[in-house]
């Protein structure tokens, strides 16, 4: 044993090291490697926002191109249907930008195509100066397109992300207009929305552990949901039942397994079999949850990882510890000289995360104490005692994390015992 745990140290410092010329240097070890995919050939055919025909140098035939990292709004196909806010501008732009042009599409993947065949690539053209220019990167910026983070070709996950959520955050182009395409009901009733992306234990086999939650901002004014919709950055659509509503200050949850719609209590489901959100990874991989108004203008958005402007108001003044033996707790203290609301943030010990309710609001040098196993929560002169009920033990003595979070995955403080590392 004490030769395995030597081996492990001398393999974790190896690590290290390769992680550090990593990040100093661009070096990238042999074995992992990638090796760019380029090939070129003519624009014939613009389909939508996101979808074109290309014949490729050499071939006659038109190949159809689905651009990579990201997802421009539907138009309509099919009688009955309707473009949704954004698509036709989508596709003007892209056929102003590619059409017509050759382009240099590239990939990490010779293979790398959407579920319906379309060739998975990213686009370049050139410009009246002769540079090349990423065709969806000015989508993303323009505010033409969401982000679709990809597992495979995932090189520009972050880049993506990030012009995307600037792109938001600066109310640029269609997407980001809330009244682009008229103006919707109530629309002077600000929302929030948030999204809990990671399920407690195994995430397929606890649906409702995923959820998404609307705020309704107004002190006045309850909103009505009827004929509002949530998308992902998929073709994943889902309505709301027409007795849904937020009262003036309140909160709805939509839970994404199956049950039982309580729509007074703001309690809704929304019947997926399947998780709809996946985790993020070590390559940006992420999601995002769009609130639609009956006119299909977005009318609130959260998207994780975090992509721009990624801080907190708490960041740096919480501190995190943990017992990780015996009667297992985390302890979570406020190291600021002024007073923290630590609601609406997540306690994390993967696979389980713990949602602080608000308000928990923590005095300078107050803590809250949160015990792993069952009991009953009490306010004490310390500050609050809250439980996780979870079945104990939880806490691996040899090594674990704690750490506090962001809903969109930015850490405020984490606290690390054994062979684990933050």
């Amino acid at each position: 044993m004490k030769e395995w745990m030597r081996m492990r140290g001398l393999l974790a410092a190896i690590l290290a090291v390769l992680g550090a010329l990593t990040m100093v240097s661009g070096f990238v070890p042999a074995a992992h490697a990638r090796t760019l995919q380029a090939h070129y050939g003519k624009v014939i055919h613009i389909s939508d926002g996101d979808t074109f025909g290309v014949r490729l140098s050499g071939r006659s035939t038109e190949s159809r191109v689905r651009l990579s990292g990201l997802q421009a709004t539907e138009l309509a196909h099919r009688s009955g249907e309707t473009n949704q806010c954004g698509a036709r501008e989508a596709k003007a732009r892209l056929s102003k930008l590619i059409y017509g042009k050759t382009v240099r599409l590239t990939s990490y993947s010779r293979y790398a195509k959407a579920p319906d065949g379309r060739l998975l690539r990213y686009a370049a053209f050139k410009d009246a100066n002769g540079n090349w220019r990423d065709a969806g990167a000015i989508l993303a910026d323009e505010g033409l397109a969401l982000w679709e983070a990809n597992r495979t070709e995932w090189d520009r996950n972050r880049d993506y992300n990030m012009r995307t959520s600037r792109a938001r955050l600066n109310r640029r182009g269609p997407l980001w207009h809330t009244a682009w395409c008229g103006i919707g009901p109530q629309e002077n009733v600000p929302l929030k929305v948030w999204a809990q992306w990671d399920a407690d234990g195994a995430d397929n086999r606890n649906i409702n552990g995923e959820y998404v939650k609307i705020k309704n901002l107004s002190q006045t004014a309850r909103l009505s949901l009827s004929g509002w919709a949530l998308r992902d950055r998929s073709h994943y659509t889902w309505r709301f039942p027409r007795c849904a509503s937020i009262a003036p200050g309140a909160t709805v949850i939509i839970r994404m397994g199956t049950g039982t719609n309580n729509c007074a209590a703001g309690r809704i489901y929304a019947g997926r079999t399947k998780v709809l959100f996946g985790n993020p990874d070590a390559n940006g991989y992420g999601n995002g949850i769009y609130l639609l108004d009956p006119k299909t203008d977005i009318r609130g958005a959260f998207t994780y990882p975090c992509g721009y402007r990624c801080t907190d108001p708490l960041k740096g003044k919480i501190e995190v510890t943990a017992q990780p033996s015996g009667n297992e707790y985390a302890d979570l203290k406020n190291a600021s000289d002024g007073a923290v609301d630590l609601g609406g943030y997540l306690i994390e010990n993967q696979p389980y995360t713990y949602e602080v309710r608000s308000p928990t609001v923590l005095q300078p040098g107050q803590g809250m104490r949160l015990y792993v196993g069952p009991g009953t929560d009490t306010w004490t002169g310390a500050g609050p005692v809250r439980y996780w009920n979870l079945r104990g033990p939880n806490f691996r003595n040899d090594g674990e994390t704690v750490r506090l979070r962001t809903f969109d995955d930015i850490t405020l403080d984490c606290y690390h015992w054994g062979d684990a590392r933050c």
